[in-house]
């Protein structure tokens, strides 16, 4: 599996770490490696952020904790993540060092997700004060920029066009030299493997680095050869696991590939795991996460918001259970159920194949919510005279939802009302769309309703909590992590309330409620391995335990514990 390898540079062997210190006194890390030479890193010098005053258009200096981060990232040599709970402010966290440190860390590659770009060349502006370069096309040179931004996406095919051109340059060698297609170019005719990204930058910044936790992805193996070259790396997220603790490799072998050097061994060495059908391993959480968080806590950090802010908004999770709306609704729940327990019952059936019907419940029941949602979103408009945003999953959900809400404005307008359509922020906007989408919400006091995408608003979205403090789920993720993540808009500083009130909508008796009780348990699950909690792991996974459940009870109501 593509890793990155610690060589000594000593022997220029293959080593690993077999352990490390800091040393006060000679400002410095003191690595030991298997080989048994040792390496320095030397720690720079702390500056003084303190005194960096008001940044561009904001009206506050970083907070104490953000400072902790920039000393924290500074005693890590510049090589580390940053776990906090979203909402704290990571994108300042990662940019301070780079404001106290331009003459080291620039020029500077920042890589995002593709709805963040424009966002995140807002915050350089805002806190380097510099102009950043964005990439827009794998066919764009990079200029002598301070700061370049670049998608995951767009590594890729960059990645792609270089091996395009690599190829076809030996292809052009073979034609001189008279061999065949596939004979072997002689070494002393063969190019040289060009990388645009090699010896450019200083500083590597992953935003939003659960991108890349899948480690056997093209995206992470891209994301792996720009790293090996460039000495300084940052990562943040407030999610860099979502499903299991084997999610932390990719990140932990990038920043310390010394110390996390194969992905087997790591698996072995630090969670819990079982081996599942057909011999593929099954993962789960952390064995020892106390250990673990002892072990990284030189090049990870991770506070939550209750840590540092202490003002923060209370959230206030609801459950608001429907009924079917119709018998058609019934009786299409009730047939999909039968094709998962055909599906289920079937020893041939793919567990993917089980899971599409799963997910065909989901669907179904996200559908028959539709009209609830919009008889509660027309009572809030009503009473209140706040925003309010809806979370959905399928396409069809929201425009139907979009379609009869926007009926009851026009029809709330023709009694004298002043309200705007929907506003609707899904993955089918470009990022230029998605930032207009978001100023108007919260600019324009006429927008009292946002319909988006779960994971679209989730990650990196912010400013809704200048303007709203309601939201609605109106279809559920699999994973707790995302929801959190939308959750975490309205739970940050600046918020407009002393609480945050989210709506999860329930239809009764389906893979709802059943879904909302196991949720809890993967929810728990992750965050032991995030702050090192002690929990035990349970060896089947959620979505195994789900579809016991639904095959056992999924035709009955069953009361939320």
């Amino acid at each position: 599996m593509p890793k990155l390898i610690s060589i000594c540079p000593r022997c220029n062997k293959k080593a690993h770490e077999v352990s490390h210190q800091i040393s006060k006194y000679a400002k410095g890390r003191i690595i030991t490696l298997s080989c048994g030479h040792n390496l320095f890193e030397k720690i720079l010098d702390k500056k003084a952020w303190e005194e960096l005053g008001t940044f561009r258009g904001k009206k506050k200096s970083p907070r104490p904790y953000q400072g902790e981060a920039y000393e924290f990232a500074r005693e890590s040599g510049f090589r580390c993540l940053i776990a906090d709970d979203p909402g704290i402010g990571k994108t300042i966290e990662t940019l301070l060092p780079l404001r106290l440190h331009g003459d080291i860390l620039y020029p500077c590659l920042i890589v995002v997700k593709s709805a963040l770009k424009r966002q995140y060349a807002g915050e350089v502006f805002t806190w380097l004060d510099v102009i950043p370069d964005i990439i827009e096309s794998s066919d764009n040179d990079f200029a002598a920029s301070e700061v370049t931004i670049i998608t995951y996406d767009m590594l890729n095919r960059i990645k792609a066009r270089c091996e395009k051109e690599y190829d076809k340059e030996c292809d052009d060698i073979r034609k001189e030299l008279g061999l065949g297609q596939y004979q072997r170019i002689p070494e002393e005719s063969a190019p040289l493997k060009k990388s645009p990204f090699a010896g450019r930058f200083q500083t590597l910044i992953l935003d939003e680095c659960q991108q890349i936790r899948n480690q056997s992805s093209k995206r992470a193996q891209c994301v792996r050869e720009i790293a090996k070259d460039i000495p300084h790396i940052l990562a943040s997220s407030g999610t860099p696991i979502q499903n299991h603790a084997g999610e932390y490799f990719t990140i932990l072998n990038i920043l310390r590939p010394e110390m996390f050097y194969d992905y087997k061994a790591y698996v072995y060495n630090y969670c819990d795991w079982y081996e599942g059908s057909m011999g593929k391993m099954k993962i789960g959480g952390l064995r020892d996460p106390i250990g673990f968080k002892e072990k990284t806590k030189d090049f990870i950090i991770r506070r939550t918001k209750e840590e540092v802010l202490k003002d923060l908004p209370k959230l206030d999770r609801k459950f608001v259970e429907c009924d079917f709306q119709n018998q058609k609704m019934k009786d299409a729940y009730a047939a999909a159920h039968e094709e998962f327990l055909e599906a289920y019952n079937d020893e041939s059936s793919e567990a993917t194949h089980i899971l599409a019907k799963m997910s065909k419940l989901r669907h179904i029941s996200g559908l028959n919510k539709v009209p609830f949602c919009a008889e509660f979103i027309t009572d809030f408009l009503n009473d209140t005279n706040k925003k309010i945003v809806v979370f959905t999953h399928h396409l069809d959900v929201a425009d139907m939802l979009t379609k009869l809400i926007d009926y009851e404005i026009r029809q709330m307008n023709a009694e004298e009302s002043d309200l705007a359509d929907c506003l609707v922020y899904s993955a089918d906007k470009n990022s230029d769309q998605r930032e207009n989408i978001k100023q108007d919400f919260i600019k324009n006091p006429r927008r009292r309703v946002l319909i988006g995408a779960t994971k679209s608003i989730g990650e990196g979205v912010d400013g809704l909590q200048d303007v709203c403090e309601d939201f609605i789920m109106l279809e559920r993720q699999w994973n707790p992590k995302v929801e959190e993540q939308c959750e975490a808009r309205f739970v940050r500083s600046g918020s407009v309330a002393q609480s945050v009130s989210g709506n999860y909508l329930l239809t009764t008796g389906t893979i709802d409620e059943f879904f909302t009780n196991l949720l809890e348990i993967k929810r728990a699950n992750v965050n032991s391995a995030l702050d090192g909690k002690e929990i035990e792991f349970g060896e089947q996974n959620l979505m195994k335990e789900l579809a016991d459940i639904l095959a056992r009870k999924g035709s009955k109501a069953w009361k939320l514990i």
